[in-house]
């Protein structure tokens, strides 16, 4: 895989976080060839049990509810 050197130069947010991400990134197993990005920021919530999460105008294109997972 190859990461552009100048990677922060590129993106409007913290580099430390940025860092991070390209981080994970590489240690991916993404095959030779594929090309991967980092899109967006808040990608990532924290929603309560039992709320429900709304990924309609995403690719999955659904309603997820959560009051069925297991607590533990």
């Amino acid at each position: 895989m190859t990461v552009v050197e100048d990677r922060i130069a590129m993106a409007d947010v913290d580099s430390e976080r940025l860092d991070e991400w390209f981080g994970r990134l590489e240690r991916m197993p993404v095959p030779e060839g594929f090309r991967v990005e980092i899109v967006g920021g808040n990608v990532y919530m924290t929603p309560d049990f039992g709320d429900d999460i709304d990924l309609t105008g995403t690719v999955a294109d659904l309603t997820l509810p959560t009051d069925g997972f297991p607590r533990d």
